[in-house]
């Protein structure tokens, strides 16, 4: 059973609604945007339920595309809220994720990646170790 589930705030018609349902099921909640959606657009009301957020740094759907730095501003932006209201969710980063990206978000505030097919290529073993040793710098 997952633990955790992600809504996209694009292809919902309500965030409180989705949430409630997740809330019921007992499992951790999340919400996720687009690159093109701005963080302000996540619903102020729920931040204290969610687990996460996840930060699209490219368009849902496409994979393989470059890391978009205006990612990093919505990093800083929730980072910030965590700071001032003390709200209990992660940060994670889906999208053109390696090891210089990997810093860049780390050093924004997020908490979690989520790397695509880049982790397979070479060995899977030392590419994991490399990208534990660049998120720690």
């Amino acid at each position: 059973m997952a633990d955790r589930i992600f809504g996209q705030i694009e292809m919902m018609d309500d965030q409180v609604e989705f949430v409630g349902k997740v809330q019921e099921v007992g499992v951790k909640i999340g919400l996720a945007i687009d690159i093109d959606t701005p963080v302000s657009d996540i619903d102020s009301t729920i931040l204290n339920n969610l687990d996460a957020v996840l930060l699209m740094s490219y368009p849902a759907g496409i994979g393989g595309q470059p890391f978009d730095p205006k990612v990093l501003d919505k990093i800083k932006r929730l980072d910030a809220v965590r700071a001032r209201d003390k709200p209990p969710f992660r940060i994670c980063v889906d999208g053109g994720i390696t090891e210089k990206t990997i810093r860049q978000v780390r050093q924004a505030g997020a908490d979690e990646v989520a790397v695509g097919r880049i982790i397979f290529e070479g060995d899977l073993k030392e590419n994991l170790l490399r990208f534990k040793e660049a998120a720690c710098k």
